[in-house]
């Protein structure tokens, strides 16, 4: 049971940000990137006060390519770069890690 106690207005900041990407690259099979989305509205001192999530957003590399974003420093990076470089990472951090194993999460 509820009783309502009426409306409130809350002031605060609402923004649409990334909360989880994923990388399916199941073998055989097309790569896809799926990110999921969220609107969030933030109190004044940044506290939380609302989350929704929003629908995923989801590409297949082999229709990524030539679109690009601008870093800070004036690096242009394009789609395709970016899906070239993951799996050298990817594989870069693995030998890393089978090297001198991170510490394990709580």
């Amino acid at each position: 049971m509820a009783t309502n106690l009426g409306a409130v207005t809350i002031s605060g900041t609402k923004m649409e940000r990334t909360c989880r990407a994923t990388i399916e690259a199941r073998l055989g099979a097309d790569p896809r990137i799926v990110v999921e989305r969220e609107l969030v509205t933030l109190d004044g001192s940044g506290a939380l006060i609302v989350r929704q999530a929003v629908p995923a957003v989801v590409r297949h590399a082999s229709l990524l390519g030539a679109a690009s974003v601008t870093l800070q420093d004036g690096t242009v990076l394009t789609e395709a770069q970016i899906i070239a470089a993951l799996p050298m990472f990817f594989d870069a951090w693995a030998a890393a890690d089978r090297a001198d194993p991170p510490p394990r999460d709580q």
